[in-house]
């Protein structure tokens, strides 16, 4: 093809070839779901890439709606970065949402930030940090290494180090607490073993059996009815995320 290219022409030229879709898809699936897709699934994605004219968005809503993304061979086979493992426990202990009531509705890009979130945030980072992803700061050009090369004995020392968020102030039982606490109640487990389906439930967990038993054996000793007194359930949910923080399935996904 002979022409006058210039910049985006190039970029045109190039989304329009078919290698294109084939090689984005093929990235995005293996990032979100698994290694070495079937020739199948990629075409499928690549023809959405195609027919939504390279829209990224469309083409992770068919990733997600692949039955392949929610088979044994994806489902609980990718290991946690750090940013899915902290952020990711914040969102299900729902600490986010609470930390944007911190923020005035009527802000503006250059009201200061509240010290409660900076602090939270600062929090936050430093844990992603001393378990080897600084975001914005990533080793060197081609980022980082996602998958088990976050998975080490220094960063999994680091792991077990972080155990939640907001789950006391300086004024008690946190946020953290209360909505953990608010969706044990909705359910009412009455025994051990059901209170540990119900947090590993709202922990988005499959835990195999050996987990199952050391999680029910504390409840065991704290009492079906822990979940009942906020200041108790602080401190029995504190645990929780402490044991799971040396299980292996918490670190997966």
């Amino acid at each position: 093809m002979t022409k006058d290219f210039d910049g985006d022409s190039v970029l045109e030229f190039l989304a329009a070839r078919p290698e294109t879709s084939q090689y984005i898809c093929k990235k995005l699936w293996e990032f979100f779901a698994y290694a070495e897709p079937e020739s199948a699934v990629i075409d499928r994605l690549a023809a959405t890439f195609v027919k939504t004219g390279g829209d990224i968005k469309q083409v992770l809503f068919a990733i997600a709606r692949s039955p392949e993304f929610f088979s044994e061979k994806c489902v609980q086979r990718h290991f946690k970065s750090p940013a899915d493992y902290i952020v990711g426990q914040a969102r299900q202990l729902g600490v986010g949402e609470a930390l944007l009531q911190f923020r005035r509705k009527e802000a503006t890009p250059t009201t200061p930030i509240p010290s409660k979130i900076l602090d939270n945030m600062g929090h936050i980072m430093h844990h992603m940090g001393q378990q080897g992803l600084n975001l914005c700061y990533p080793e060197d050009v081609n980022g980082w290494k996602f998958g088990k090369d976050f998975i080490s004995p220094s960063s999994m020392t680091y792991r077990m180090q972080y155990h939640g968020l907001l789950i006391w102030d300086d004024k008690g039982p946190s946020v953290a607490t209360k909505n953990t606490q608010n969706a044990m109640l909705s359910k009412s487990p009455q025994t051990p073993i059901e209170c540990t389906n119900r947090l590993a439930e709202i922990l988005d967990l499959t835990l195999r059996e050996d987990a199952t038993k050391s999680l029910t054996s504390f409840f065991e000793k704290q009492g079906p009815d822990c979940y009942k007194d906020t200041g108790r359930w602080a401190g029995v949910l504190y645990n929780c995320l402490k044991m799971l923080s040396g299980c292996p399935d918490y670190h997966v996904c």
